[in-house]
């Protein structure tokens, strides 16, 4: 496991209380990521504050609520202590009993406030609980900061929250960052200058706690931050581990078409154009397979994998092209799916590489076409995965 990621693994069980805060650019663009570590460390079965002065509307959809319709009741008990609470409803009312076992509870101490507020510390998205703003009864032992890169951005963001910034100063620092300008200024720097997005560098750091960690709320928050943040996947500075941690968070049951039809994408780029190859591009990334060393992607398909996206063969041209984009021609891309020829079921392949001894190969073993730099070609193998292991062992 890499020595920072262990440093804050330890900041982090080492703590009960964790605030994160995220840089306004950060919080405006890649919510996802800030909601899939709150989301993170609640299954550590830590205290958790989310601080956010406004939820960006367009990610309403990662929290699951009904934001219009929920009401909060705040209150100021930082000199007070609230040793029980109860209700009672009624036909007509619901009547709250706070016991307080210290200090005297009035009625300028209770803040009733809509979600949408901007004045507002969210606390557990899922249940909409919140802490309210001028509430100095903040206690935690670390701070989590979020595309922040000085100590002087820092202490701009912390007056936004606490009239007493320096009640953060007291503890450790864990400072995530994708920014070659941050300064290091935490106690542990999780600062990785070659991750294109932040999900990517939260994703490696959720893994190294415990795979077992992701679901599908978490996945699908990362996946949102890589979407957004590379324009889907359009970015020229999309790299090979953005399209990696994209495949493995769809794997671990990111929903890919929620993202695209929330965030209203399917019909706005000229790559992507309907949502049914929305559909096939979650398939393609679900099941994309790389050897780094032999610069080899390869992809194996079934009937399924068609039915489900309301696509078929003849969009594979599309999705080369789209790796190549991606991946450049340095690398070799081989796809198999199942076809049937004189209705006699059998693989079909299609491979696209700059090196023509690998065309060479493949059209030597199996009856095939080539083109510049491509090849379709079939084999006599009902099986899609021993056709897989055919192929593969003909190109080793």
């Amino acid at each position: 496991m890499n020595d920072f990621f262990c440093e804050a693994k330890k900041l982090i069980e080492e703590s009960e209380n964790i605030f994160i805060l995220p840089s306004n650019n950060i919080l405006n663009n890649a919510f996802g990521s800030c909601l899939a570590l709150f989301y993170t460390l609640r299954k550590l079965n830590k205290k958790v504050n989310l601080l956010a002065e406004k939820i960006p509307e367009k990610f309403y959809f990662l929290t699951n609520l009904p934001y219009s319709s929920d009401f909060v009741i705040s209150i100021d008990s930082s000199e007070k202590e609230i040793s029980e609470i109860r209700y009672k409803k009624t036909k007509k009312t619901l009547q709250l009993y706070l016991v307080v076992k210290k200090g005297v509870l009035s009625e300028k101490d209770i803040y009733l406030n809509t979600p949408e507020s901007s004045n507002f510390a969210l606390v557990e998205p899922k249940d909409l609980s919140v802490f309210y703003q001028s509430s100095t009864s903040y206690e935690q032992n670390l701070l989590i900061t979020l595309g922040i890169q000085s100590l002087r951005a820092l202490t701009l963001l912390k007056k936004n929250f606490l009239q007493d910034a320096e009640i953060f100063s007291e503890n450790p620092i864990l400072n995530i960052d994708n920014h070659p300008l941050n300064e290091n200024f935490g106690k542990v720097n999780l600062v990785k200058t070659d991750s294109f997005t932040l999900a990517e560098i939260l994703t490696e750091f959720t893994k190294s706690i415990d795979q077992t960690l992701f679901d599908k709320s978490i996945s699908t928050c990362l996946l949102s931050d890589i979407i957004t943040s590379t324009q889907n996947f359009q970015n020229p500075k999309t790299n090979l581990k953005t399209l990696e941690t994209a495949s493995f968070l769809i794997k671990t049951g990111a929903e890919l078409q929620k993202i695209y039809q929330e965030l209203s994408l399917t019909h706005n780029t000229e790559k992507i154009k309907s949502f049914s190859q929305v559909q096939f591009l979650g398939h393609i990334l679900k099941k994309l397979n790389l050897d780094e060393k032999k610069k080899l992607i390869w992809i194996s398909l079934n009937n399924q994998d068609f039915k489900k996206s309301k696509t078929n063969s003849k969009d594979l041209g599309w999705v080369v092209k789209e790796l190549k984009i991606h991946f450049g021609d340095a690398f070799s891309f081989l796809i198999l799916w199942e076809s049937y020829y004189n209705s006699k079921p059998l693989i079909k392949g299609l491979i696209y590489s700059p090196k023509s001894n690998l065309i060479n190969t493949i059209l030597k073993n199996f009856k095939g076409i080539s083109e510049t730099k491509k090849a379709i070609f079939f084999i006599s193998d009902k099986n899609l995965n021993s056709a897989e292991k055919k192929v593969l062992k003909i190109l080793a």
